[in-house]
């Protein structure tokens, strides 16, 4: 937890810096969080292949980081939904699944397919095993609980949304419903990973009724901005000292927020890159990142660069072939 220190002390500190003089904030929005998500999907890549290899001092400093990291995707995401709503009202939920499920199910389906036909090549292996495991938590696709989740919640957002239709009543039915979900998972006995995060999505949408609110006030009061950072850093960086992780989930998009809005975007290419095919990311680090591990007898270094540059282009390869097939007059997203 080290390096997750190290980032809220910095964030923290440019906040302070960036605040001096402003009245302006910047927005939250999806040009803002390119290369956050960019950067959040690359610490994932080491946070998996960190666990494969614990005898790197190295990639320890990564050994925490990706549950922090995937609720930041969870934040993002309920951030977004809602806010379409919000613009747009009902209307946004014509044709939504279709939408979300284009960009969703396809990459996920072609790499889980993939993945399935490299396997059936090992001995004793068994599709309908693999299958089966759904049941008990498992995923045909290693560490795909993420993308599961996604898919669960659009489908929650979706349902809710269209009971409720009032934002402060949808958002009180997602409260509702991950809190039915959590017992559900745990009640079925699958891993605390399953639903240690969700809850953030919840978060995300939350924050979209109180954003105007909370801005209005960090306009008014200069000095706000920053002693909100510096107080959200001081709280994270208490509960690394004390091993009290969980607060952390729900502190860490708030600051990332916080950061944004004093320092605008990062202007990185590169990261914003990443950040357009963050998706494609996660799923094909869990191919590769057990592949290599499996098949492969190399130094921790090679596996991670390996893991990576491989992760990378095939990401990149998927995005652009599941592009190529997405249907017409789909609009963009303005978060």
């Amino acid at each position: 937890m080290i390096l997750i220190a190290i980032i809220v002390i910095a964030l923290a500190v440019g906040v302070v810096i960036s605040s001096r003089g402003k009245n302006q904030l910047h927005d939250f929005d999806n040009r803002a969080t390119l290369p956050v998500r960019g950067l959040a999907a690359i610490m994932i890549v080491f946070y998996h292949v960190s666990l494969n290899v614990p005898e790197s001092q190295f990639l320890n400093l990564f050994n925490s980081t990706g549950p922090l990291m995937v609720s930041i995707f969870f934040f993002m995401s309920g951030y977004g939904l809602m806010l379409s709503y919000i613009n747009k009202g009902e209307h946004y939920l014509h044709g939504f699944l279709g939408r979300r499920f284009a960009r969703l199910l396809p990459p996920f389906l072609i790499a889980a397919i993939g993945y399935e036909i490299y396997k059936s090549t090992f001995p004793k292996h068994s599709t309908l095993d693999s299958l089966m495991s759904i049941v008990h938590g498992g995923t045909v696709l290693p560490d795909s609980w993420f993308i599961i989740t996604i898919i669960v919640y659009y489908l929650l957002f979706y349902v809710v949304a269209r009971l409720l239709r009032n934002p402060v009543r949808i958002v009180i039915g997602l409260w509702m419903t991950s809190f039915a979900y959590i017992a559900l998972l745990y009640y079925l006995g699958w891993g605390s990973y399953w639903y240690n995060t969700v809850c953030v999505f919840n978060l995300g949408t939350t924050y979209v009724l109180l954003e105007n609110k909370i801005k209005d006030y960090l306009n008014a009061h200069q000095a706000s901005l920053p002693c909100a950072s510096v107080s959200t850093a001081v709280l994270i960086v208490v509960c690394i000292l004390t091993s009290f992780i969980k607060p952390i989930i729900y502190l860490l998009p708030l600051l990332i927020v916080f950061a944004i809005y004093a320092m605008g975007t990062w202007q990185s290419r590169v990261l914003a890159f990443l950040g357009t095919i963050s998706y494609e990311i996660y799923i094909m680090q869990c191919i590769w990142r057990h592949t290599l591990y499996v098949t492969a007898d190399i130094h921790w270094s090679v596996y991670l660069l390996s893991t990576l540059a491989i992760t990378i282009i095939t990401a990149w390869l998927l995005h652009i072939v599941c592009k190529l097939y997405k249907k017409p007059g789909h609009e963009k997203k303005k978060y």
